[in-house]
């Protein structure tokens, strides 16, 4: 769990059903966070940015176009990472 200038970040629990990610990602402070999918060898596959709240937040993404495998989930906002790993 990485402790930020802007509060702690957590990703709890990452969902994988069908074509849809669903992520809860957790804050303690509100702002924008670069998303990214990345396969296990490092290269980004969806990228984008979400604006979070402080609290509990579940992030939604489609996954329709990821082939079996493995992936982590990151979000970046300056320096700061949190990361998750993922199967689809």
């Amino acid at each position: 769990m990485p402790h930020l200038a802007l509060g702690k970040i957590d990703i709890l629990q990452i969902d994988v059903k069908e074509n849809q990610l669903q992520a809860e990602v957790v804050l303690d402070s509100k702002g924008v966070f670069m998303v990214l999918i990345a396969s296990r060898d490092g290269s980004i596959v969806h990228k984008r940015f979400v604006q979070f709240q402080d609290g509990e937040n579940l992030l939604h993404l489609p996954i329709h176009d990821l082939e079996r495998g493995n992936y982590v989930l990151s979000l970046l906002k300056g320096n700061h990472t949190a990361k998750r790993y993922f199967s689809h």
